[in-house]
């Protein structure tokens, strides 16, 4: 019995890895494509959401409305239509496992509205925290 459950709690943990890095992967591609579905569905009741310049933090609650207003604002000045299916590029990422947790942080470039960085957390299949940065 005790090498039985052993093994079960050996593989919770990595069980739990692959449903947050497949989470991630999720959630990226919402980004990458402009479908705040895809992102909406991984993320967890505290999510946020933070970092842009003038912008109040987004949690879960608000982001559906966030991203009609980011997407028609991105649109405004010069980027990507919001029908487009490209929306934006994430590139240089690096995803580490830190326990529970998967972290990701690389450069995000978004055409005609910025580009910066950006670092994502993710835990137990659901997005915790996505922060960015802004280069000027």
């Amino acid at each position: 019995v005790l090498r039985a459950e052993t093994l079960a709690q050996t593989k919770t943990p990595n069980m739990s890895v692959e449903q947050s890095i497949a989470a991630l992967d999720s959630y990226n591609r919402g980004w990458l494509t402009g479908d705040s579905s895809t992102i909406y569905r991984v993320l967890a009741d505290s999510y946020t959401f933070s970092g842009l310049p003038d912008m109040e933090t987004v949690d879960k609650v608000s982001f559906k409305m966030f991203w009609v207003n980011f997407k028609s604002t991105v649109e405004d000045q010069g980027g990507p239509k919001a029908v487009s299916s490209h929306f934006m590029d994430l590139k240089d990422a690096v995803r580490r496992v830190m326990d529970d947790y998967v972290v990701e942080s690389g450069n995000w470039d978004l055409d005609g509205f910025g580009k910066g960085v950006y670092l994502t957390a993710v835990k137990d299949g659901l997005v915790l925290w996505n922060e960015v940065t802004k280069n000027t």
